[in-house]
Parts: C-alpha cells; sequence; structure tokens
C-alpha cells in the first residue's frame, strides 16, 4: 500500500478523534499500533493529552462534588442559622415584649403603691383627726359631766332652799295662827271688858 494513502486514512481518524475529544466525548482511546510507524509518536502524544483531560474532568468532577456537596451543606448550615436567626428575633421580640410587660407591670406597681401610700397617709390622718376628736369629745363629757355635777348641786341647793322655804313658811303660817289665835284672845276680852264696863254703868 502506498505510504500517503495510509498517512490520509491517519489523518482523518486522529481527526475525528480530536473532534470527539473537542465535544467532550473523551471515551476513545487512540491505540497508537493502528497508526503508521510515522504517526505514532504524534498519535502517542495526542492520546497523552486526551488521558491528561480525561483524568482532569474526573478529578474536575470529584471536585465538582466535593464543592456542590460543600455548598449542600453551606446551604444546610445558612438555613439552621437563618432558622436560629428567626428563633433568635422571635425569642429577641418576646424578649422585648416582656420587659415592656414587666415595665408596665411596674409601673402600674408603683401606681398602685403610690395609692396605698396615699390611702395610708388618709388614714392615719383620719386616725389622728378622730383620735383629736375623741380626745375633744372626751374632754366635752367631762366638762359635761362637770356641768351635769354642777346643775344637780344647784338642784340640790334648790331643793334645800325649797324646803327652808317651806319650813320657814310653815312656821309663818303657825305664828300666824298663833298671832289669830290671840286676837281672837284680845277680842274677847275686849268684849267681856266693854260688857263689864256697861254693866257698870248701869
Amino acid at each position: 500500500m502506498f505510504p500517503w494513502i495510509t498517512g490520509g486514512k491517519d489523518l482523518h481518524k486522529l481527526t475525528k478523534a480530536v473532534a470527539r475529544y473537542a465535544a467532550g466525548d473523551l471515551s476513545a482511546v487512540l491505540d497508537a499500533a493502528q497508526y503508521a510507524q510515522a504517526h505514532r509518536p504524534l498519535i502517542h502524544h495526542v492520546a497523552e493529552m486526551a488521558e491528561l483531560l480525561r483524568n482532569f474532568v474526573g478529578e474536575t468532577q470529584v471536585a465538582a462534588g466535593q464543592v456542590s456537596a460543600a455548598a449542600h451543606e453551606v446551604s444546610g448550615a445558612i438555613a439552621r442559622a437563618y432558622i436560629s436567626a428567626e428563633s433568635i428575633n422571635d425569642a429577641t421580640v418576646k424578649a422585648r415584649a416582656l420587659t415592656r410587660d414587666i415595665a408596665d407591670t411596674a409601673e402600674q406597681a408603683n401606681v398602685k403603691l403610690t395609692q396605698v401610700m396615699a390611702t395610708a397617709q388618709t388614714m392615719t390622718s383620719a386616725a389622728a383627726e378622730i383620735y383629736d376628736s375623741s380626745r375633744e369629745t372626751k374632754q366635752l363629757a367631762e366638762q359635761g359631766g362637770q356641768a351635769v355635777k354642777e346643775v344637780a348641786k344647784v338642784m340640790e341647793d334648790i331643793k334645800q332652799s325649797s324646803a327652808d322655804i317651806e319650813a320657814r313658811v310653815i312656821a309663818l303660817s303657825q305664828m300666824a295662827r298663833e298671832i289669830d289665835n290671840l286676837l281672837a284672845t284680845i277680842r274677847g276680852i275686849s268684849v267681856q271688858t266693854n260688857l263689864l264696863s256697861l254693866n257698870a254703868a248701869i
């Protein structure tokens, strides 16, 4: 066979193989023994280049898988971090709300305490006023009792005076009766004296 014919076939086969490699199909393996002796060094270099490409693609795929797995893990971590962030945000919102509730409750308690203190102050003032009033009432009662005693003494004095006056009136009445009796006796004596004088004149 003519060498130029064999060389044309080798170049055609090599061109097809390289075209497949360029298209991304690295499955074809070049066998230098199937080519002419003159083309074998070239075929050998192309085969080595194809093997390097296959190894590179394989390693790249492995690395891509690792990167994809890492990206998946990172995505999961981000998702978990997002969930944790939402939980922290919810907890923060709840904590703020609880803090506001505690502050409101404390303020209400302070208001209630102020009201209780004001009420206690009012009750203390009222108790003091009641105490003062009770003292005044006691004093007035004592004064009233003293006044009643004084009135009773005056009434007793009046009663005693009335009794004395009544006794004196009785005594005066007795004296008046005695005077009347004495006057009657005097009148009787006077009449008898007049009769005696008249008889003597006759």
